[in-house]
């Protein structure tokens, strides 16, 4: 496509050469029609169209508008089409052929692709291949260094009186109990586990005497959803007045 070149056009401002309206009342001849300014555009819009895989229809006003459509979709699944493949952790270096500081992405062909390069950064490493591990839903980071580092994705919600924080497929709860005393007596998780988990207790001093207390899970007791615990002033002497009683439990979601 190119501006026009027509019998008697004129330049505007910026020089290019523009079509003007013919006025023969004040002696304007005007610009020449001609097919080469007719077909230029169509020949251009068309092409176009065509790219984009439609077919040209004169009843539809709105195939450029598609066409773009359809040329921005195909271009930006040519970028994803380079996605990582997700069981890979590393790079197979006697085939690693890219330029040196490069970003290197698997396509689902299986080739490596390496579209954007960069340079270290204070020394910093830079990622030469990110991957998501299917098999054991980590997250891994492979350096230019020759350094992979593991990732779990994490998540934390609010329990009664504390937190259950999420990391991979493990969970952490942390809570506190605000009265608890005698013997067997009952704690429950606020959140159930898969098998059982590890427990931590760190009782507070007795209630109104401030003397130290023991609290100690009565064995066999715990489950997945709980366990018993002893709470002791003195050694074999069950605590009535009780304490408070923080408790960590980490085990499978």
């Amino acid at each position: 496509m190119d501006y026009t070149t027509a019998p008697n056009y004129v330049l505007d401002a910026n020089g290019r050469r523009q079509i003007v309206d013919r006025d023969l009342l004040n002696n304007v001849p005007g610009t020449s029609a001609v097919a080469l300014d007719q077909n230029g555009p169509m020949n251009e819009l068309m092409y176009l169209i065509e790219q984009s895989g439609l077919k040209g229809d004169a009843s539809d006003d709105t195939l450029v508008f598609q066409a773009l459509g359809k040329l921005i979709v195909k271009a930006t699944e040519g970028a994803v089409e380079q996605q990582i493949d997700a069981t890979t952790i590393g790079v197979d270096r006697a085939g690693y052929s890219a330029p040196a500081q490069s970003l290197a992405f698997r396509s689902t062909d299986g080739t490596w692709r390496y579209p954007v390069t960069s340079e270290p950064v204070n020394g910093q490493d830079r990622i030469l291949q990110l991957g998501f591990d299917t098999d054991t839903d980590l997250l891994r980071v492979l350096g230019l260094s020759g350094v992979t580092r593991s990732f779990l994705p994490g998540n934390q919600v609010s329990i009664t009186n504390g937190t259950s924080t999420t990391l991979g497929d493990q969970k952490w709860q942390a809570f506190y109990v605000g009265n608890i005393s005698g013997s067997n007596a009952q704690v429950t998780f606020p959140l159930g586990f898969s098998a059982l988990p590890t427990v931590l207790l760190q009782p507070t001093a007795e209630f109104d005497t401030n003397l130290a207390i023991q609290a100690n899970p009565v064995p066999g007791s715990l489950t997945t959803g709980g366990f018993e615990v002893n709470i002791n002033n003195a050694p074999g002497v069950a605590s009535t007045k009780g304490c408070g009683l923080w408790v960590w439990a980490f085990g499978a979601l």
